[in-house]
């Protein structure tokens, strides 16, 4: 029997491992390197909009940010006893970790294309299909 819940959550560990190793190199996981670059794109934003950018709760949104915000990645402003209000940026040393890091994303990114062939098209587009109606 498929079930879309468990594939998906497969598929996303494996994913996720792959996406880590690839990153380890630059101290990056794949979570990080997708908030970093989130927050690249945007310049700034609230937790809110972080978090639902980046589809995660408020619980996983702190604990992920705390360590960045500890390692001088990602600077806020704003309520500290609410992460919903706080305003979140990239420092310059989290600017030049994902710069560092983007070349190694790049390339697995690709691999994974050549690997999944003529079907990395269909899947982008019923990854995406799935998250919009969800």
């Amino acid at each position: 029997m498929f079930c879309y819940c468990a594939e998906a959550r497969r598929v996303s560990r494996l994913l996720t491992a792959k996406y880590d190793a690839a990153l380890a190199s630059a101290e990056l996981t794949s979570a990080q390197f997708e908030t970093l670059s989130v927050l690249h794109a945007m310049q700034h934003c609230s937790g809110r909009v972080l978090a639902q950018k980046l589809a995660v709760d408020k619980t996983t949104l702190s604990r992920n940010l705390r360590g960045m915000i500890e390692a001088g990645l990602v600077v806020s402003k704003g309520s500290a006893e609410d992460t919903r209000q706080m305003d979140y940026s990239l420092t310059a040393a989290g600017r030049k970790k994902l710069v560092k890091a983007q070349p190694l994303w790049q390339a697995l990114h690709e691999e994974t294309n050549r690997q999944l062939g003529w079907h990395a098209a269909s899947a982008q587009k019923v990854l995406r299909r799935m998250a919009a109606a969800l």
